[in-house]
């Protein structure tokens, strides 16, 4: 797969979820990324991540998997946030987390092109 520039979009609502998208810039088909996000939400370098994942030719959705308790969360690496991430990451439910999952998926439209990555708590989340 050829490497491609990234056009990302600001935060998109996908039903009532903010989702980070980043894309290749030249128009095509490609195969679809959810990347779960770690405790702190969608921080810079979560956005990052995606960026590099679309520079690989790949269609990027990040959703924002917190946003049943708490929108926008971009939590600071800090002890407070820390303890505010876990404290969200209760709240997660395995149906809630599966909803969202098919909600990016059918936004992304890449059917089994698709698959998921996470970082840090968002590796649990792809595993569930």
């Amino acid at each position: 797969m050829t490497k491609a520039a990234v056009t990302m979009t600001d935060m998109i609502n996908i039903g009532n979820m903010d989702t980070y998208i980043a894309r290749p810039q030249s128009p095509g088909s490609y195969p679809g990324v959810i990347l779960a996000h770690q405790l702190f939400g969608l921080t810079a370098d979560v956005r990052d991540a995606a960026d590099r994942i679309a520079r690989l030719g790949y269609v990027v959705a990040a959703p924002n998997f917190f946003h049943r308790s708490e929108r926008p969360v971009v939590l600071a690496s800090t002890p407070e946030g820390r303890t505010k991430g876990f404290a969200l990451m209760g709240t997660l439910t395995r149906q809630d987390v599966l909803a969202d999952v098919r909600a990016a998926r059918e936004y992304l439209g890449t059917g089994e092109r698709t698959a998921m990555v996470g970082l840090s708590m968002g590796g649990h989340l792809t595993c569930r």
